[in-house]
């Protein structure tokens, strides 16, 4: 505090009181919650990554109660192994780069792209992506955008989930272009998370301009991951919603058909190749008890059934027309319990 101040400011924060704060908040009992929805586990995405099991609201409180912690803090607190640390982090970094200069919002743009090894999880791109990347290149054109299609082609899913969620800043300026072109560059992506970001982004699209999403959907639904179309018309009414995902299943069937070398996606389950027996025009099936009781016996027409499939799972039904309706039954009763 300079001689000159009043004592009206917070007095200066300090990095191990901020990890103290933390660790007081932690309720350890969430840890292998957090560990499952994170995917912590040999092979995760997340893999490794250390909890605290501290709730986001606690985080942003200790954050914000420490706001004032220097830059170098600040990256310390970045570059931890403990992800509640790096959220804490990363809220200082955004609050501070929404009230600062130009001059501290370019130290932080450069500190966040020198970073991104460490912003290394999907709530934690998230939540700062939009308002540091995407709030600094908005009014930035040309050569200064590159960084994005530098991130969106990157091996990190990170850093390409990155590119994707900046562009939210642009949207709600009211700027779809650039969504709509990096969304072309993901389409092919096979990573789940990029797969629900850019449908997120699109689904944001067309809340401002539902003409564009949809004419963008019309064009590209069929190149579309499942999961990333489902995103993106979660929002448009019901029948053009259902309109959008059929006209994805037959481009995805004709562009397998014509030219496998296209699409690495297998074709959807066709009905001149699996029809229902005509003697067994339904399969029934007794399923467990469930929560619901009037869902105790279900009929499942079998043709129903592989739509149902294709749609919950995104899995096509094997090519063989041998295939016994036995094998169907666990999928069979995933659908019921799901209901529609």
């Amino acid at each position: 505090m300079s001689p000159g101040n009043t004592g009206s400011a917070p007095p200066p924060a300090d990095l191990n009181e901020l990890r103290s704060e933390l660790r007081e908040a932690a309720e350890p009992e969430r840890v292998p919650e957090l560990q499952r929805l994170f995917k912590t586990g040999p092979g995760g995405y997340g893999e490794g990554d250390v909890f605290l099991g501290v709730r986001v609201p606690a985080v942003r409180v200790v954050a914000r109660r420490h706001a004032g912690l220097n830059l170098d803090g600040v990256t310390k607190l970045l570059r931890s192994p403990v992800h509640e640390e790096r959220l804490a982090a990363l809220v200082i970094l955004v609050r501070r780069y929404g009230r600062g200069d130009e001059q501290q919002r370019q130290r932080i743009y450069n500190l966040y792209l020198g970073s991104m090894a460490h912003v290394n999880g999907w709530d934690l791109v998230d939540v700062s992506a939009p308002h540091i990347v995407g709030a600094h290149l908005l009014d930035r054109k040309g050569a200064e955008r590159q960084v994005l299609d530098r991130l969106a082609s990157s091996p990190s899913v990170w850093e390409r989930r990155i590119a994707i969620m900046a562009t939210y800043a642009f949207v709600r300026a009211g700027d779809c272009d650039e969504t709509l072109r990096l969304a072309r560059v993901l389409l092919d992506d096979e990573h789940d998370l990029i797969h629900k970001a850019v449908g997120w982004m699109l689904r944001e699209v067309g809340k401002r301009d539902e003409e564009l999403l949809v004419g963008f959907l019309e064009h590209h639904a069929g190149d579309m991951p499942r999961t990333m179309l489902r995103y993106a018309v979660e929002r448009l009414d019901a029948s053009l919603r259902a309109e959008l995902m059929a006209a994805g299943l037959r481009r995805t069937a004709t562009v397998g058909a014509s030219d496998p070398g296209q699409n690495n996606r297998r074709s959807p389950p066709s009905a001149n190749l699996i029809r229902p027996a005509a003697s067994c025009p339904a399969l029934y099936f007794d399923l467990p008890p469930p929560q619901r009781p009037y869902r105790r016996r279900c009929r499942v027409d079998l043709e129903t059934l592989l739509v149902h499939l294709y749609f919950l799972v995104d899995e096509w039904w094997p090519k063989d027309p041998s295939s016994r309706a036995e094998e169907a039954r666990p999928l069979a009763v995933a659908v019921a319990e799901r209901g529609p």
